[in-house]
This record gives C-alpha cells, structure tokens and sequence, in this order.
C-alpha cells in the first residue's frame, strides 16, 4: 500500500512538474505553430494538474495553509459516522434482506461440518459445561423438589379407583389358574424360605400357653398327648408345617376350598370398593399413607445418586450423547428443516434489535476514530485513486489545451497566440 501510495504521487507529482517546467520552457522558444501548441498543451495539464492536487488534498488536509472549504473529511467526521450507520441499517442491512439471507442459507446444513470438524473440541466444552451445572447444582434442594414431586404423584392418583380396575381385569382374565397358582408358589415359597422352624415352635409354644391359661385341667391334656400319641413339641410343629403347605398347596386350585374362600373373598372385596365410597376413601387413605414416605424417600435417594453420577463421572457421556443427538438431528434432511424453520421463527423477532446493534456497533467503531485519523484512514485506502483523478486531470488538461489552440490556431487563419 505504501509502496503503490508513493508511485501513484510520484507519477502525479512528475507529471505536474514536467507540464510547468514545458510551459515555461516553451514559453521562452521562438513564435512557431510548434511552441505555441507546445506552450498551451502544457500549460493546460499543468492548471488541470495543479488544481486537483488541490481538490485532492482538500479533502484531508489545508493545502499551502489555506483555511477554507479546506480539511472536508476531518471537519465532516460525524456527518460520515450518522451516514456510515444510516447506510449500514437502511440501505445494505434491512430487516427483510436480513430475514431474506437467513432463510436462503441453512443454518443447521453449516453446522454440521462446523460440528464434525471441531467434534473433540464441542465434547470437552459440553463436558465441561455438564460439570460445572452439577459443581454448582443444590444436590439436597434438587433432591427434596424430586422426592415432593413423586410424593404429590403418588397423592394425586386415585388408588381405590385403580386397584378395583386392576383386580377386575384380573378376574375377567383368562389367565385365572396362573394367577392362582402364582399365589400357591409366593405362599409355599413363604412357609418355606420365611417361616422357620423355630418360628412355627414358638408360635405352637405360645398357642399351647395360651391355651393352658384358659382352662383347668388343659395342661393335661398336652400330657396325654405326648405320652399316649408321642406327640412332642418338635413333631407338633413339623405337623403344622406339613398342614400349612398342603394349605398352600390347595391355594393354587380355585375349586379347593381355600381357593373359594380367596374367590369370595375376593368378590366381597371388588363389591365393596367398586360401590361403597367411605370404604373407597379408606382404601385410598391407606395406601397412600403407605406408600407417600416410601415415594418420598425413594425419589430422594435416587435424585441424590443421579446428581452424584452427573458429576464427574457422567459428564463425559452425557456430551457424548448429546453430540451424537444432535448429529443425528442434522444429517436428518427433515429435521434439518424443521430445525431451520425453528431458529427462523425464533430468530425473527429479534431481526430489529440484531439491526440495531449493527449499527450501533458501526457507529461505536467509528466514534474511536478522530477526525485527522478518520482522515488518515480513509485516505489510506484511496490514495492511489485519488493520484489517478490528479494524472487525468493534467492529461485531460493536455488534450483540451491542445484542441483549443488548433482551434483558435484555425479560426484566426494561421495567427499565432
């Protein structure tokens, strides 16, 4: 740039002072048609010359100390800066130009490549990003609004309504006999794996105390049976062992007798809470007792344990998933669409604000400059110019110097000027 700025000045300044010293040299030949047009070709591209040198440096400067109409871009700094904004936001960057380039472009179609060329780079920030959220998250508050919510979950379902649909669907089941024999298995499995041994001895030593209290005379009869039947405490309560699982055993058949007591009892039960509203309300307010402090504890263990998990050690996964997400979404032709029309619609309204903001951020840039500098930076990018409007001047100066004395030359039939 400074190289050219010099060569164009010094071409200009060259030719300026090549037609003066013509002139003058001419000026000094004997009257010939020769050095008269000699004489008045340089002359002219020598006025023409000399008055856009002044043109010229006029617009950034006092050329020979002259004060007026002088200096035009420093003096005309903020009329420059309101026209450089007024230019930007009303002419190059209008509302619907913008809306325009936006909607002829797809956003999400540059993001894609975007995205894959800098894929390790947006993983670290998103993992990053996830930390950071669970660094500063309130575990205890998050966990707490967790296990409320589940809890207002659980108090808001209708139980009573619930339950009487699930058992009457359940009764209309043609899968009845795997129901009842599901109930033999969890009872056998019960006597077998939570009723121990000892249990059954204790429960028949204290039926047996029980009894003995109520009665004279009732010890004896334990005697009796133990010295007549060999009926011990241990055999007793084998017996009632082998009892209770041939009980369990009727209980998967609901043609046995237990299996009609279930059955009946079953129909009494669906009866009365599908037609009694008190006992509804019953029904609701105990379940509900029961399971609100289970919902609420268990909500809050798992919010606090997922919190913990989203820290370090799931943050890493987490931006993977999301970037493979979003990936995903944006080799999508539709999506892609979809997404495009969405950032549009969103984007849209905020158009006029995003043109003001241009403008200011024009008008702020612009307001750092100075005059001299505004000066100094517009003629540094123009220069070269502005020596060609100087070189044509003193050429156009030439030419019509040249064709006014032909002319005059002609008119005055051969008299020297």
């Amino acid at each position: 740039m400074i190289g050219g700025k010099n060569t164009g000045q010094r071409t200009a300044d060259g030719i300026l002072i090549a037609s003066a010293v013509a002139a003058a040299g001419a000026a000094c030949l004997p009257a010939s048609f020769i050095s008269g047009l000699l004489f008045h070709t340089a002359m002219a591209a020598a006025v023409g010359g000399a008055a856009d040198w002044f043109a010229v440096n006029s617009l950034f400067r006092k050329p020979l100390g002259i004060p007026f109409r002088t200096e035009l871009v420093p003096r005309s700094r903020d009329k420059i800066i309101h026209m450089a904004r007024t230019m930007m936001t009303e002419e190059i960057l209008t509302v619907p130009r913008i809306y325009s380039v936006l909607k002829s472009h797809s956003l999400s179609a540059a993001v894609l490549p975007w995205l894959k060329d800098n894929r390790t780079e947006v993983r670290a920030l998103l993992g990053s990003a996830v930390r950071t959220a669970a660094g500063a998250a309130d575990k205890q508050r998050l966990g707490q609004k967790a296990a409320d919510a589940a809890a207002e979950a659980v108090d808001r379902i209708n139980w009573a309504e619930l339950l009487y649909q699930a058992l009457s669907a359940l009764e209309r089941s043609e899968h009845r006999d795997r129901i009842f024999r599901g109930l033999r298995n969890a009872v056998r499995t019960f006597l077998q794996d939570g009723f121990t041994d000892a249990e059954i001895l204790d429960m028949y030593y204290r039926a047996w105390n029980s009894y003995e209290k109520n009665g004279m005379g009732r010890n004896m009869l334990r005697g009796l049976l133990q010295s007549q039947l060999g009926l011990n405490d241990e055999k007793a309560a084998g017996l009632i062992r082998k009892k209770l699982m041939e009980w369990a055993e009727s209980v998967g058949n609901p043609e046995s007798w237990a299996g009609q007591m279930i059955v009946e009892a079953g129909h009494r039960f669906l009866e009365r809470l599908g037609n009694d509203p008190a006992y509804q309300e019953k029904i609701n307010a105990l379940v509900k007792r029961l399971l609100i402090p289970l919902a609420h504890t268990r909500a809050m263990e798992w919010a606090m344990s997922r919190l913990e998990d989203y820290g370090e050690s799931a943050a890493d996964t987490i931006a993977e998933q999301g970037l493979r997400l979003l990936e995903a979404r944006l080799e999508n032709e539709e999506l892609r669409h979809r997404m495009d029309r969405w950032v549009l619609y969103q984007i849209v309204c905020y158009l006029p604000r995003i043109q003001r903001m241009i403008g200011e951020s024009v008008e702020k840039a612009l307001s750092g400059y100075s005059g001299r500098a505004m000066a100094d930076l517009i003629e540094s990018h123009v220069w070269q110019d502005l020596q060609m409007i100087r070189i044509n001047g003193s050429l156009i100066g030439a030419v019509l110097g040249a064709l006014s004395y032909i002319g005059f030359y002609g008119l005055s039939g051969g008299a020297l000027l």
